[in-house]
């Protein structure tokens, strides 16, 4: 699916801004919401495997979901979730090097190296996953019908509310309110549904005998070598095993969830426990958590990668 550069850019922006309340939420609510009582670690293990990736994740997913109009399916929901998901870690990434300046220049270099290596494509597959079930949902003839008509109504509405306070919004000469034909939702939501099996009936493929040819019938008819011109299999590595995440948001985002959460959590055991529960040095505490560090990074770019190719398997007829 083409993309236009505009396009990448508002939703890069979208992922910035939507860094902001998440900020908010980790730096004034989050802190006063965990129990004080708790000891130290506790604390800071709530806020990082806990509090952060359930705003975090929340709040990317809405800054996907206001380019719903645009989405037209899974594949788009995943460009534009893995892109808002870049724009967060940019910002996210600011703030902690901002702070790693007080450590001095190994503090700079190691923030530097494990934020922008590490975090970035992880929020970025983060947020894929949900926006692929966003996609998911935009895809749905009945939803799409309900959003549009609501948007319309909105529209009608400002139109009754300007003319009734003396101006020609709609530039019909009369103060009438809106003139043009107001559908209701149910008569909306069965155009939707009539259009979308006229769509899905107009085409087939047939034999020379009129019968209809299912899927397994046509690599029996083509051959492996033509199937594959024909329907465009990749052939990098046939054999890559691909991804398919949930289609539900309410699975989507609680998967999202527990990944960040996994990460922050391992991420910050991998610092603390070494040197305090097994007195191992400061040097060899540093080693064990960039090592656990690099293995979370390649899974999730093992992740991507197979993410990537099972949402493009989405485009064929299979």
């Amino acid at each position: 699916v083409a993309t236009r550069r505009r396009e990448a850019e508002a939703w890069l922006i979208a992922g910035m801004a939507s860094a902001f309340p998440a900020f908010i939420f980790n730096s004034l609510i989050a802190p006063e919401i965990t129990p004080s009582e708790f000891p130290i670690w506790i604390s800071e293990m709530a806020l990082l495997s806990f509090w952060a990736p359930l705003c975090e994740e929340i709040f990317k997913a809405l800054a996907v979901a206001l380019f719903i109009p645009t989405i037209k399916g899974p594949k788009k929901g995943f460009q534009v979730g893995f892109t808002v998901g870049l724009g967060f870690a940019l910002i996210e990434n600011f703030q902690y090097i901002g702070f790693s300046l007080l450590g001095g220049p190994l503090s700079i270099t190691l923030t530097i190296l494990v934020r922008g290596i590490g975090s970035i494509p992880g929020h970025a597959v983060w947020t894929a996953i949900s926006g692929t079930a966003i996609g998911w949902m935009a895809s749905d003839g009945e939803f799409r019908a309900r959003m549009t008509w609501r948007a319309k109504n909105l529209g009608i509405s400002a139109v009754d509310i300007a003319e009734g306070f003396g101006f020609d919004a709609d530039g019909d000469g009369d103060l009438s309110g809106y003139d043009g034909e107001r559908q209701t939702l149910d008569a909306a939501i069965t155009d939707a549904i009539s259009e979308k099996s006229e769509v899905d009936d107009s085409w087939l493929l047939a034999d020379r005998n009129g019968q209809e040819i299912n899927h397994s019938r046509i690599s029996s008819i083509l051959g492996k070598e033509e199937l594959e011109n024909v329907f465009s299999f990749p052939k990098d590595n046939p054999g890559l095993i691909s991804y398919l995440t949930p289609k539900k948001i309410s699975r989507a985002i609680p998967l999202s969830i527990a990944g960040h959460s996994f990460w922050n959590g391992s991420s910050y055991l991998s610092s603390v426990a070494p040197g305090k529960w097994f007195g191992i040095g400061d040097v060899g505490s540093a080693y064990i958590s960039f090592s656990w560090t690099i293995i979370l990074i390649t899974t999730v770019l093992i992740i991507a990668r197979r993410m990537m190719r099972g949402v493009i398997s989405l485009d064929s007829t299979f």
